[in-house]
């Protein structure tokens, strides 16, 4: 049993680190995650995480549009093109006949269609950072907060292995009691804690199973009320 322990222990101890990373946010809408180990005023150096090379990577200052750490402080940057709100006045102008080519987002079960791409949900995201408007940051902060507390849903991998053993040994001790003519105490123990691990194994496994279902579902539909605010808004 202590195995199982250990294993849940481990995979809780990793999915903590994955809240630990930072993101940069490059001019060209790609995000880095990693550890930021020294900001200066010309360049970024960082360590990249979930990954066993522990190399110092570097960024130059005027490659970057913006870091978020983990702590949830931002730092913004100036770049060249910035994302303007649309005149309403003009609105039904600047509309396009090709599809997804306006500045409307269009939304395809978290593929993002904007001015004829399609973006993943961490991309569109990134677009999200660069209006710098304080309603669509604090969505994508719900977002990517939601879906960090998705990856406990790992945890629930070592449970079920310990579910499935738990029962294993259950079914077998019951079998050598059955199998005895006499009453063994210790065996009839042993039964019971089997039993009992195999019921908060089960807890557990759905428990972190419901929590991830639940944080995924909501770290789209913060995304999906982003896209709203930015298509009312440009």
């Amino acid at each position: 049993m202590r195995v199982f322990f250990c294993l849940v222990v481990f995979s809780v101890l990793l999915t903590l680190k994955s809240f630990s990373q930072d993101t940069i946010l490059l001019v060209n809408n790609d995000s880095l995650f990693g550890t930021i180990i020294d900001n200066n005023a010309d360049e970024v150096q960082y360590q990249k995480t979930n990954s066993d090379d522990r190399s110092v990577y570097i960024q130059k200052k005027s490659n970057i549009k913006a870091l978020m750490f983990a702590n949830g402080r931002k730092e913004v940057y100036e770049v060249k093109e910035k994302l303007k709100p649309r005149n309403p006045e003009n609105q039904e102008k600047t509309k396009d006949t090709v599809k997804g080519s306006s500045y409307k987002i269009e939304d395809y079960h978290n593929r993002y269609l904007y001015k004829g791409k399609f973006n993943t949900e961490q991309e569109i995201q990134a677009l999200f950072i660069q209006t710098n408007d304080k309603g669509l940051y604090k969505l994508v902060q719900k977002s990517q907060r939601a879906k960090m507390i998705s990856r406990f849903g790992f945890v629930a991998v070592p449970l079920a292995i310990g579910v499935v053993y738990s029962k294993m040994m259950y079914a077998k001790t019951a079998s050598e009691i059955n199998a005895s003519a006499q009453t063994d105490d210790f065996k009839q123990s042993q039964l019971n804690r089997y039993a009992t691990f195999s019921n908060l194994y089960t807890i557990g496994a759905i428990g972190f199973s419901t929590l991830a279902i639940v944080a995924i579902i909501n770290s789209h539909s913060n995304t999906r009320k982003a896209v709203k605010v930015f298509n009312q808004l440009y």
